[in-house]
């Protein structure tokens, strides 16, 4: 357990932790293969969102909260790739109201201490969005309408790109089962 506690200390730059506060951090480990998972069957990068993941660890270790993994998973997602509340509790299968009542906690820590900052990503590998322009049946935006009023999405791009990604995600795992992948 030592040669443990010694990689949390100099993973987490603490110099004095005790035995039950580094099997908490070390409960991270599996978090990461959580958000590993979550970054292939979501075509999100997991070199981007692993450290913004472990940082989070760390913020909510300094303040003694200790949320399930997924609900962790979705912060991450939220902060670095600025999608929805709901996208990010529907991609990893977590409580909104658990969702918001963390975040909550944290939000001023992460304001100070930002997440998202630019300073942990090089801007070649920022995700960018690409405009383009989609003709849609006007029953398609009626429906999108209805979804931004009951607050289901934020925005009609918001919308589009989750239909799209959940369209992508279907696709490549039917190709994954046809041997393609």
């Amino acid at each position: 357990m030592s040669k443990q506690i010694k990689k949390i200390r100099s993973k987490y730059n603490l110099n004095e932790i005790d035995h039950k506060k580094a099997c908490i951090l070390l409960s991270c480990e599996p978090g990461i293969k959580r958000l590993k998972k979550y970054s292939d069957d979501n075509l999100f990068d997991f070199k981007i969102l692993a450290p913004c993941y472990r940082k989070l660890e760390k913020i909510l270790f300094e303040l003694n909260l200790y949320p399930l993994v997924n609900t962790k998973i979705a912060i991450t997602l939220y902060l670095k790739y600025k999608i929805s509340q709901l996208s990010a509790c529907r991609i990893t299968g977590t409580n909104e109201p658990t969702f918001r009542r963390y975040y909550g906690i944290i939000k001023e820590k992460v304001r100070r201490n930002p997440i998202q900052s630019p300073n942990h990503i090089k801007k070649s590998k920022k995700p960018r969005l690409k405009l383009i322009s989609v003709n849609l049946p006007e029953i398609y935006d009626k429906n999108i309408q209805k979804l931004i009023k009951m607050k289901v999405v934020p925005s009609r791009s918001e919308c589009i790109r989750i239909a799209l990604r959940d369209f992508l995600h279907q696709e490549y795992k039917n190709l994954k089962l046809l041997g393609f992948f």
